[in-house]
């Protein structure tokens, strides 16, 4: 930003805007997967059986999520 022309920087300062709220939101959205992943793995280890199965179901959809936003974002 600092070595672009005066006049592109108001355009530069938005577009760095929308990008750090977009960083933001995605640390926010990470941190409450991982609490998530957490409280799950601790129902696991208190002897539900179901918690298992729970979390490896999620796992899976997880992963074929990530592998479809990928192919989305490469297309």
């Amino acid at each position: 930003r600092a070595s672009a022309p005066a006049a592109e920087r108001p355009a530069l300062d938005s577009a760095i805007a929308g990008l750090r709220e977009q960083l933001e939101d995605g640390v926010e959205e990470y941190g409450a997967l991982v609490a998530a992943a957490g409280r799950t793995v601790a129902a696991t280890d208190s002897g539900v059986p179901e918690a298992k199965d729970a979390l490896t179901d999620a796992t899976d959809r997880l992963a074929g999520l990530a592998s479809a936003l990928r192919e989305l974002s490469s297309s």
